[in-house]
């Protein structure tokens, strides 16, 4: 087993820097953690005093690159950091922490000697420069970038960096120095206005000088102005306002007064940062939710006004619905999960609709607010990842109706390829996770090498553009804070992190030209299906993944998308719908379906469908006839393998024209994702090993034809290969050639 550093990118060091041997990393993998383990201070301190030798004669000769430079940094300070976990005897992290320090300062005191000695070379890497800033194209960010050498150029640039309290805002120096260049912060109301006519403005000062040190160290902001902090004078002098809405938020958001409120709030606060231009986006809201449970005095006015735009009158509402309302006003609202199934509740859908479009509104009108104070900012919501699950589907949170907030598409979460697919295909633009999860609060756990470094590369590969990880804290107080086992307790994912974004901005035009392929696949993400049919989640996943591992420029696609008729503008290139176990589909996406394939039939124009009765039924579970079918769909019982959905769809006119194949079986590998792309006369590839095992594996063009490879990820050159391995939670990504 190789050492962390070198896990992740394909032979990091080469020959020239050796792996430590299997008997040091045995004796590292096999410290005992739930007995105290031996103090290695003293060694520690001896090879770092050996690193720190060496990088010194390099800086002074102007050859200590950047990863050099993050690497000392971060091993400086894990090793003070280490002391206080043994003081509090956090005996299940020091022994974590100890390994990875031991294996990161030998790993980089002999690629920095190989250096030295004029065996390898130090590494280019762009940084941004300060006093330029993003700027939106398509999906994703391009600005000024200074090279080590002086040079300046426009180029596409990867925000990274940690957030979001008093942690990252002492250290952001530190943060900044190791090239990290994004942060998040957030102030609420109630930090602000903790009585009614108080307005803290040393709270405000003391953040605009944080924003000051952040410029100076070339690190942007992303601002959460944070609504669910809701001052407790507000709720005593409204205290009908004060609603449980579900997670965040509880206060009766449409409430002309709660509006008045947020906007003034809004306004003030970020009137305050005109002079802070590093502050580019702001976060109008923290994982907003509406559930059921609830006391909103707004909710049954703007449910009856919903269903009056949408029915028009009650006989129209009583025929879709299978009822006998003789008034609007018996139309109940959903206050909790329904008690018969989900299938035979009619009026469910449209309260799903309207739930979904009631937050999404709010945050828009919010993120408008935020734009009239500061045009400048991009602006976005941070939407969880709850898309599947029936009980997720009466959250509303929707993908579609989030594309309508803001300039820019938030998330909070994690390495969900799918999601982002979800994200990017309702809307173009750039996707920011404000609130990135690679690590679990308070799990003391080891921590896979490469976990961390694999999770950003799939979210930067997927369309992310900025990352503020979830975060920058301790709490040697609390030994259950929620901090516990996150970053400032973990070198080695720490050290993944930092790596994986300057390999990510280092390589950032190949990453662009891979993550906006156009897509000639789409799976339909049908929330009714969902919303009627649990069994339906498991299929949608299964057929983007199979997409992916086949190497199919694939999107994903909302109702909503199929019903506007505009799919063809957003995707000329579509070729081929997968309907993954659709069989509850709205009228008006049915329409749209239908136009899309009787319209394209002769520019072979199909539809992949997986599992029974696809499209059976509408939005209301009414019974449909699906001849639409007969001369433009394959249909298949279940989703085939990787093989067998190549095959599948070549009878519809699409096949990959790069694969990545097994080069001892020949056939696809599992859990690997192949992704090509051409950019400026080359091929570009990239290979995600999302699996615990390793693969030798080979390219082939569309004839069959074994193609040579060259990973550009490694610290050093690398020669280009037909056969290449790919070890467990490998990323590669680099040029493909005869």
């Amino acid at each position: 087993m190789l050492f962390r550093t070198a896990m992740i990118s394909g032979c990091l060091f080469l020959a020239i820097f050796p792996p430590l041997t299997d008997r040091v990393m045995g004796e590292a993998a096999a410290e005992p953690n739930t007995v105290t383990p031996a103090n290695r201070a003293a060694e520690l301190a001896a090879s770092f005093a050996e690193l720190r030798a060496t990088a010194g004669s390099l800086e002074k000769a102007g050859r200590l690159d950047q990863y050099g430079k993050m690497r000392l940094l971060l091993i400086g300070k894990f090793l003070e950091l280490l002391e206080i976990d043994r003081a509090n005897g956090r005996v299940e992290l020091v022994g974590y922490a100890q390994r990875d320090l031991a294996n990161l300062i030998a790993a980089e005191t002999a690629r920095l000697k190989a250096i030295a000695e004029g065996k390898a070379q130090p590494v280019a890497t762009p940084l941004r420069v300060k006093d330029d800033y993003p700027r939106v194209v398509g999906s994703h960010l391009e600005q000024k970038v200074c090279w080590p050498d002086g040079k300046v150029e426009i180029r596409p640039v990867f925000l990274f960096g940690f957030g979001p309290f008093e942690g990252a805002r002492r250290d952001i120096e530190f943060l900044g120095a190791m090239g990290t260049n994004y942060t998040q912060t957030e102030i609420g109301p109630s930090h602000v206005r903790p009585e009614e006519n108080v307005w803290r403005q040393e709270c405000v000062d003391e953040r605009k000088q944080f924003f000051a040190r952040a410029q100076n160290s070339g690190v942007l902001v992303d601002f959460l102005l944070s609504p669910h902090y809701v001052p407790d004078w507000l709720f005593e002098k409204h205290p009908g306002w004060n609603v449980n809405l579900g997670g965040f938020l509880r206060v009766a958001l449409n409430q002309l007064g709660v509006k008045q409120f947020y906007a003034e709030f809004t306004k003030k606060l970020l009137d305050s940062f005109t002079d802070s231009p590093n502050v580019w986006s702001v976060c109008v809201a923290n994982e907003p939710v509406l559930m059921f449970t609830h006391g909103d005095p707004d909710v049954t006015r703007l449910w009856h006004e919903y269903l009056k735009q949408k029915f028009g009158t009650l006989e129209k509402l009583n025929e879709a619905w299978g009822t006998d309302y003789k008034d609007w006003g018996k139309i109940r609202e959903y206050r909790e999960p329904p008690r018969q199934p989900y299938a035979h509740d009619p009026e469910l859908f449209d309260w799903m609709r309207f739930n979904d479009r009631r937050l999404a509104d709010w945050l828009a009108w919010l993120a408008d607010v935020a734009k009239q104070s500061r045009p400048e900012a991009q602006t976005h919501a941070k939407m969880m990842e709850r898309a599947f699950s029936q009980y997720d589907l009466l959250q509303g949170v929707d993908v579609h109706e989030f594309g309508k907030i803001g300039t820019l598409n938030g998330k909070d979460g994690g390495a969900n390829w799918l999601f982002n697919a979800m994200i990017r295909g309702v809307r173009e633009a750039p996707i920011l996770n404000t609130e990135n999860h690679p690590l679990g609060d308070r799990d003391i756990n080891d921590v896979p090498a490469g976990k961390v470094y694999s999770d950003l590369w799939i979210q930067a590969l997927s369309g992310l553009a900025g990352s503020s990880a979830w975060a920058w804290e301790r709490n040697d107080k609390d030994p259950n804070s929620c901090f516990v086992g996150l970053f400032q307790y973990r070198p080695g994912p720490t050290e993944e992190y930092i790596r994986a974004g300057l390999d990510i901005m280092r390589l950032m035009p190949d990453v662009v030209a891979l993550m906006e392929r156009r897509p000639v696949v789409a799976v339909l993400y049908s929330r009714t299906s969902m919303l009627r049919d649990p069994k339906s989640e498991h299929p949608l996943q299964l057929a983007f993944e199979m997409l992916l591992e086949a190497n199919l420029p694939a999107t994903v696609i909302t109702e909503q998308m199929l019903a506007d008729g505009e799919l063809l503008k957003r995707f000329p290139q579509l070729k081929v719908i997968v309907l993954p176990r659709c069989q509850h589909i709205p009228d008006d996406a049915w329409s749209g379906l239908e136009s899309f394939l009787k319209r394209g039939f002769h520019d072979g124009r199909g539809a992949l469908c997986v599992g029974p009765r696809v499209g059976a039924h509408n939005e209301y579970a009414k019974s449909r006839e699906t001849n639409l079918f007969q001369d433009t769909a394959v249909v298949v019982k279940s989703i085939p393998d990787t093989g067998g959905l190549i095959r599948a769809l070549q009878s519809l006119g699409v096949s990959p024209e790069f694969r990545l194949i097994d080069a001892q079986t020949r056939q696809p590998v599992p859990d690997v994702i192949p992704l090509t792309a051409r950019r400026d006369g080359k091929i570009v590839a990239a290979v995600v090993n999302k699996t615990e095992h390793t693969f030798t594996c080979s390219w082939l063009d569309a004839k069959g034809n074994v193609m040579k490879f060259r990973d550009d990820i490694p610290l050093q050159p690398t020669k280009a290969k037909t056969e290449f391995t790919v070890k467990p939670r490998e990323v590669l990504c680099g040029t493909l050639g005869e």
